[in-house]
């Protein structure tokens, strides 16, 4: 590295650095938290959608209305992630 040219940046807010005379020190670490944070929504929601489009299945079968109850289990499978993780949350 040429004298006074600056170090590359690697694009990444999750880890974000500093040099100070020759050493490296962490500035933050509360975007790593905020991601995984989203990583569990994710999660959650990714785990629920399937019980919610099950549950419209099996009422539509029952209705003899299965587009409508797909439509609403999904959205009540999205719903149930969202309430699951903010519950969680709140109970720490």
């Amino acid at each position: 590295m040429k004298a006074g040219a600056k170090p590359r940046s690697t694009g990444s807010t999750a880890n974000i650095t500093t040099r100070r005379a020759g050493s490296v020190e962490a500035m933050s670490e509360e975007p790593e938290d905020e991601k995984e944070s989203d990583d569990r929504l994710a999660m959650s929601i990714a785990m629920s959608i399937p019980f919610g489009i099950m549950a419209g299945v099996v009422i539509g079968m029952i209705t003899d209305n299965l587009g409508l109850w797909i439509a609403l289990g999904s959205s009540m499978g999205i719903l149930g992630g969202v309430v699951y993780e903010t519950a969680r949350k709140s109970g720490k």
